[in-house]
């Protein structure tokens, strides 16, 4: 069986994201969609998260009885990181702050799935896991549009897609897909704008 998450992150970094995270698990605890305590209930062994707790239905569309799984528990980070960055492709954009164009505009799927893409090409896309890796550990890490020849930092850069630049990011493991009501009270306790991302694993 196949694990599934959901990944809320703030699209930017936030300041203060160690006392954003304590408000919101403060929050879901006091509305019993979190147990109070942390369990082995990530997706590895030894992750810890917090398990669903009595109220978590009503925050999601439907109960799929999430918690006879070993994986089912949300997880918090706050370290500076590429919130699903194992999703990242050139089918995302990524726009340029100097000429507004998207550094992958030229990929097509057809190209990229099928291992046709021209290793020029393909150097755009496979250039960025290092920059991803400098970024997390706060070097500097600049990149040169193909389109207008301009330097731009890794975070001046707009990004449209299932990845997020970020220093806040909730995992729901396993969990079925988020109620609108529930996604638009956790930004607003959040106070900056959040992205939802799923996948599977």
């Amino acid at each position: 069986m196949s694990d599934s998450y959901i990944k809320i992150a703030t699209i930017k970094e936030i300041q203060e994201p160690e006392s954003t995270s304590k408000r919101v698990i403060e929050w879901m605890q006091q509305n019993n969609y979190i147990e109070s305590e942390l369990s082995k209930s990530g997706l590895g062994l030894d992750d810890l998260a917090f398990k669903p707790s009595s109220n978590h239905v009503e925050i999601v569309g439907y109960d799929e009885n999430i918690t006879r799984l070993n994986a089912c528990g949300v997880e918090f980070k706050t370290g500076r990181q590429v919130s699903n960055s194992l999703a990242f492709n050139p089918l995302i954009k990524m726009i340029c702050k100097h000429c507004g164009e998207n550094r992958f505009k030229d990929f097509t799927p057809q190209e990229f799935y099928t291992d046709a893409t021209p290793p020029d090409k393909l150097k755009l896309y496979t250039v960025m896991f290092k920059l991803f890796e400098k970024w997390e550990k706060g070097e500097t890490a600049s990149l040169i549009c193909p389109i207008c020849d301009q330097h731009s930092n890794l975070d001046e850069y707009e990004i449209e897609g299932s990845i997020c630049l970020t220093n806040f990011e909730m995992t729901f493991w396993n969990w079925p897909d988020l109620k609108t009501e529930f996604m638009k009270d956790l930004q607003d306790l959040i106070q900056s704008p959040i992205k939802r991302m799923n996948g599977h694993l």
